[in-house]
């Protein structure tokens, strides 16, 4: 949690991708893991809607829906 916290504050200045009115996402890749914030707006607040921390994908492979290529069973 602290190396998520930690990871969070070095970017609190890094662009946000906005995907919809009222979604958003802040992603990085970081010691070969990738963070994804999901974020929703809701009554002009933004909310943190879901977190994922996943392998980083290899190259070709992608996790934009959140699912990572890794077999269930790693």
């Amino acid at each position: 949690v602290e190396g998520f916290v930690a990871g969070i504050g070095k970017r609190i200045n890094n662009q946000i991708d906005q995907l919809a009115a009222d979604r958003a996402e802040l992603r990085w890749d970081e010691n070969g893991l990738r963070y994804r914030i999901i974020l929703r707006k809701e009554n002009d607040e933004w909310r943190v809607d879901d977190i994922y921390i996943r392998p980083t994908p290899r190259d070709g492979d992608s996790d934009r829906d959140g699912e990572s290529s890794l077999p269930d069973e790693f």
